[in-house]
């Protein structure tokens, strides 16, 4: 009896470091590690939301790149089109200056309603330089619009009538002619007879 009443203080002493101890730690979860705990899991729905607005986002665009790609054809299309009475531009007696043309069709051809001696901001793509009324070398050529619409849509753009070096990324800024291309004046269209080979930079 002597011995535990003489070991009781430190088992009280102990007991209430233990409860201190407890209500210590309860303390500090409860003030600093709760509110962390809640931050975390309302950055992890920011992150969430996140991600599921990219995906949409993401779609949206390739959406958006069909149809723009859509209207290029059928822009195409109509210029193809060519009213009755319109000058004779379907025989190049005297296209013997540079000229400039626009998006090429998906055959490998230019129509001539794109056709201009002067350069187009933003329409003008591709730089003519004739050797005679029936053939020509060409080049891409554009400004900073037509350069950007070229990089972003190359499927319509540069694939019918350019052989691409490299792979288009993200990071390309430039589109450099490494050879230029050949076409023939074949029934109202300059017809690719040998695509321009490009460098994305």
């Amino acid at each position: 009896m002597d011995y535990f009443l003489a070991i009781l203080p430190a088992i009280i002493i102990i007991f209430l470091i233990l409860v201190l101890a407890y209500l210590t730690q309860t303390s500090l979860r409860s003030k600093y590690i709760k509110p962390m705990e809640e931050r975390i899991d309302e950055l992890e729905k920011v992150l969430k939301q996140r991600d599921k607005d990219l995906r949409d986002l993401t779609t949206a665009l390739m959406a958006l790149q069909t149809e723009v790609e859509k209207m290029a054809d059928d822009a195409m299309s109509f210029l193809k089109q060519q009213p009755v009475g319109a000058p004779a531009i379907n025989a190049p007696t005297e296209i013997l200056t540079d000229f400039y043309m626009s998006t090429p069709n998906k055959d490998g051809s230019f129509n001539m309603a794109s056709y201009s001696e002067t350069f187009r901001p933003s329409v003008s793509i591709y730089h003519f330089v004739p050797f005679n009324k029936t053939q020509a070398e060409f080049e891409f050529e554009s400004d900073e619009q037509g350069m950007r619409d070229a990089l972003n849509f190359s499927k319509s753009y540069i694939e019918p009538v350019c052989d691409e070096e490299n792979d288009v990324t993200p990071d390309s800024k430039q589109i450099k002619t490494i050879d230029k291309g050949l076409v023939e004046y074949v029934n109202g269209q300059w017809v690719v007879v040998k695509k321009a080979i490009i460098r994305y930079e």
